[in-house]
């Protein structure tokens, strides 16, 4: 079951854009939202404004891209709503195959955003990647909200492999940011920003903000460079505490 805008092979032109004004809105089983460009032109951007709660789960996707023929920007995600979960393998992400620039994912979550990654087949994550021979740039991501829980291997993850730069990745939260666990691959739960082996370009840097910050059990923020190009930095600034635990 899906939602798609897209410029096909071959044509050019723009992408319409899809939005989404409810109470609350369910993404499961495979289901997926998406915008992309594979011809000449620019993918369209995402809206969803659910006051209640978003939940995503059993591989379910929302996904803004340029493909490999693609000649273009990628839109942007914007998502408003009370909680967000991600479950199941369930992921969040803009991914630039072709030339381009990839789209920003923006995320205000007046309560609490929730990813967790038990699933074998794939983790439950939000993430921008500028891919294997792909040229231009990763987009950004962002979000806001009241308590973040990142647990069992999801991740929150900007990455370069191409030519190009990786985004960068901003938290903010009112309340309490966790990383926890481990998925069934012994993958951490973790904030990530890294350059590939095959990239020239420089990865993201990663800011967080809140009240208090837990790294537990294998939790992790982590700026990685295996490439031609510098990683990015890690910025805390958290009012009360920083626990490093396990």
């Amino acid at each position: 079951s899906r939602a798609i805008n897209s410029v096909q092979p071959g044509a050019e032109g723009n992408a319409g854009g899809i939005k989404i004004t409810t109470g609350s809105l369910f993404v499961t089983d495979g289901a997926f939202l998406g915008s992309s460009t594979n011809g000449v032109g620019n993918a369209g951007d995402i809206s969803i404004d659910a006051r209640n709660i978003i939940s995503m789960d059993g591989v379910a996707d929302i996904s803004n891209n340029v493909f490999n023929t693609g000649r273009g920007k990628a839109g942007n995600t914007f998502i408003q709503t009370g909680s967000l979960f991600l479950t199941n393998g369930s992921q969040i992400t803009a991914d630039v195959l072709g030339k381009g620039e990839g789209g920003s994912i923006i995320i205000n979550a007046r309560d609490a955003v929730k990813l967790d990654g038990k699933i074998d087949s794939a983790a439950s994550a939000i993430g921008n990647s500028l891919l294997n021979n792909a040229e231009g740039k990763a987009g950004n991501i962002q979000i806001t909200t009241g308590s973040l829980l990142v647990s069992n291997g999801a991740n929150i993850a900007t990455s370069t492999a191409g030519i190009g730069d990786a985004g960068n990745i901003t938290i903010n939260a009112r309340d309490t940011i966790t990383f926890e666990g481990f998925d069934k691959q012994f993958l951490s739960s973790e904030a990530r920003s890294t350059v590939s082996t095959t990239a020239t370009g420089n990865g993201g840097s990663i800011r967080i903000t809140g009240r208090e910050l837990f790294l537990k059990n294998g939790g992790q923020i982590n700026a990685s460079s295996f490439g031609a190009g510098g990683s990015g930095n890690i910025f805390v600034d958290v009012k009360d505490a920083v626990n490093i635990d396990g």
